[in-house]
């Protein structure tokens, strides 16, 4: 109950492909890395990131991959985008906006480009989420606790799921343990049983 989570951010990983006629540096043609790069430089200039930054909107693109000597034209390669808003609205446009600039690419270059996607987190908003008996009630236990918490509308955990459907949900964070990813990893257990206490009481208050 350190932390009290009541809405989500969306997370969306996609990796778009390219494809063309592969060829030595001399072999005429398109290639494929001219549509990447074209692609590349018009999704990242999508202007939604600082349109919409109240609602911590991210555009990022992380990995490019194509060819492997000096003297050959790749015939495939893809590139990763990540998308993130706290509102399903705006990657849904985002999403849009990224298919037409593709098809665009593709026209200009003759490459073929598609997209796949690889991760979709839903996520979203809950209106009048913090001010719910949910929300109100953890906090009040997490005092109870003797615990003032962190509040976030900007979670991203299983709780994704609920808030992206339209369920109100929140998540109760706390102390991680030590030692992460080593032989010598741990978890609190004081911390995990108050975890259990607080899920207990909730359940309890709210029941009335």
């Amino acid at each position: 109950g350190t932390s009290i989570s009541y809405g989500s951010m969306g997370v969306y990983w996609y990796k778009i492909f390219a494809e063309g006629p592969e060829g030595h540096t001399r072999s005429t043609g398109p290639n494929i890395n001219q549509a990447i790069g074209r692609a590349v430089d018009r999704i990242l200039s999508l202007d939604y990131p600082s349109r919409y930054a109240e609602d911590q909107t991210f555009i990022n693109i992380a990995i490019l991959q194509s060819g492997s000597v000096f003297n050959r034209k790749p015939g495939t390669g893809w590139f990763s985008l990540d998308i993130r808003s706290l509102k399903s609205e705006i990657t849904d446009a985002i999403l849009e906006d990224v298919r037409k600039i593709l098809d665009e690419v593709s026209r200009e270059t003759d490459i073929t480009l598609k997209i796949e996607t690889e991760m979709a987190i839903p996520g979203g908003q809950i209106p009048g989420a913090l001010e719910s008996s949910l929300v109100q009630s953890s906090i009040a236990i997490a005092r109870y606790h003797g615990i003032e918490p962190r509040l976030s509308n900007a979670s991203s955990s299983n709780m994704n799921v609920a808030i992206g459907g339209g369920t109100l949900a929140i998540g109760l964070g706390g102390e991680r343990g030590g030692g992460r990813a080593t032989p010598e990893e741990f978890a609190s257990i004081p911390v995990m049983v108050n975890t259990a206490r607080h899920v207990a009481l909730l359940a309890l208050v709210l029941a009335d």
